[in-house]
């Protein structure tokens, strides 16, 4: 809502302009007010939260403590500890700090882990652990360190969660000097993983690692496909092989590029980044401004975009992802397969678009036609097709397009189709957009490959998902 200034007492201020006179976005100054609103004064008018020149003077103790290194949480701790914000002495600071102890982050980030990978360890390991809690937040000690790194050396070996607790709770007092006495057996020892492994489903990032690396591997503002992307990420985040190869058990997919693309959406919806073109992204200005900001305010918000999830928009850009994976895969066998069972392919396709009766011709690779439909049941139109299976790389030229023509003419036809696995030359386009005696009609890979994918030909159905909603008209009535 845009407040008019002009008719409220010139003594307020909204809170952009309160964020603005500390050079702040508008996105973090509302993070951080909102954040310290116990400390920060306001009044309520028209409906508007407004702040003045004592809510100015509270912000500024605030930021000249964290502008000498002091986290949120740790200024939150210095606030409660006095009976008055304007009481605080920053010359001669009469409160301690945290910086002997380790917060989540710092203890994730002395193993080696993400911060978002070890707040889900640490979360699930927290009866093994040793901490404090000071206002509201965990701190660790160093043997916390030796704990975490305990975990991870056996979680190191292919053991999930639940194996790790369970090794740790039948070897109390384990510790990293006494661990190699256990002589755990390596389940990573193997050249190639196929089948979905628990222990190695843990490494793969949670969603709000991935979304951060999404952002990062975008923040060069170029367009990027969804490949390149998956790439990228796999790359900024050290993937090995076997974590980006391994298949969930349920329904087949990779683990990975299924989070991955959940992650993606989350961005999208938020418009973190935006879908510049088909499976085509590209950051946005909200998400180099979230890059922007500090650690803590980045973390926030990516925990708030991970604890919610809408699942129709998920089930929507999974579905969308599964199609566009599955029109590259039939197009890839498509040309491998021999080039007479392509003919035969094609055909059938045609009568499954509802043309008349169709046959494969017998002619020669080279020249003259691959088959015919009729256009309609009688024959009283027929429709030649020709179709070529080349590669990505080798495109349809003109001269061959102008060859098929000729060959129309002979046959004294005015219609034609020609189908290729790959593309065609702009020059080729260009000519048949010139016809004017005849119609001939140039079907590309990709649209061939929808074609049969429309027509169920060459795919069959994996999984089938009903979603229900409430029939509203059902309950409408008295009786």
């Amino acid at each position: 809502m845009v407040v008019n200034l002009s008719s409220i007492n010139p003594k307020y201020m909204t809170q952009i302009a309160l964020s603005n006179r500390f050079g702040l976005s508008e996105s973090s100054g509302r993070k951080l007010i909102k954040f310290f609103s116990d400390y920060i004064p306001y009044t309520i008018l028209k409906g508007n939260k407004l702040f003045t020149e004592e809510s100015y003077d509270s912000l500024k103790i605030i930021m000249d403590i964290k502008n000498r290194g002091y986290s949120k949480v740790e200024i939150l701790e210095i606030l409660e500890s006095v009976d008055n914000i304007f009481s605080i002495d920053l010359d001669n600071t009469p409160y301690r700090t945290l910086s002997n102890s380790l917060s989540q982050s710092a203890l994730s980030s002395t193993v080696g882990w993400s911060e978002a990978r070890g707040r889900s360890w640490i979360k699930s390991f927290d009866e093994f652990f040793q901490y404090e809690v000071r206002a509201n937040v965990k701190y660790f000690n160093e043997e916390a360190v030796d704990t975490l790194m305990l975990i991870r050396k056996i979680n190191d070996l292919g053991y999930a969660k639940d194996d790790v607790k369970e090794i740790l709770t039948a070897n109390k007092g384990l510790t990293l000097a006494t661990f190699s006495t256990l002589k755990l057996k390596n389940k990573r020892a193997r050249t190639s993983v196929t089948n979905y492994d628990k222990g190695l489903s843990d490494e793969i990032p949670p969603r709000s690692e991935l979304m951060l690396a999404i952002l990062e591997v975008l923040k060069d503002k170029q367009p990027c496909k969804t490949t390149e992307i998956t790439d990228r990420v796999a790359v900024y985040l050290q993937l090995s092989e076997e974590l980006q190869s391994m298949k969930d058990e349920a329904n087949k997919e990779f683990v990975f590029v299924s989070r991955l693309r959940s992650a993606r959406g989350s961005l999208k919806n938020k418009a973190y980044i935006v879908e510049t073109t088909k499976y085509t992204y590209q950051i946005t200005d909200t998400g180099l401004e979230l890059l922007s900001e500090d650690e803590d305010d980045i973390d926030e918000e990516i925990e708030e975009l991970d604890t919610f999830v809408d699942p129709f928009d998920t089930v929507e850009e999974n579905v969308k992802e599964i199609q566009h994976q599955l029109v590259n895969d039939l197009l890839n066998v498509i040309q491998t397969i021999h080039w007479r069972r392509l003919e035969v392919i094609v055909v059938e396709l045609l009568e499954s678009m509802g043309y008349g009766k169709g046959e494969v011709t017998q002619r020669t690779r080279d020249g003259g036609f691959d088959g015919m439909v009729l256009g309609d049941e009688f024959g009283f139109d027929r429709i030649y097709i020709q179709s070529k299976r080349y590669k990505k790389s080798r495109k349809v030229s003109a001269s061959e397009v102008r060859d098929f023509s000729g060959t129309l003419d002979s046959e004294g036809s005015k219609k034609g189709i020609i189908i290729t696995t790959s593309s065609y030359s702009r020059e080729a386009t260009n000519y048949i957009n010139k016809l004017k005696e005849k119609h001939i009609e140039l079907i590309d890979g990709e649209r061939l490959a929808k074609l049969l994918i429309r027509h169920k030909i060459g795919v069959k159905i994996r999984k089938k998902i009903i979603i229900q909603s409430i029939d509203d008209d059902y309950f409408t009535g008295e009786e």
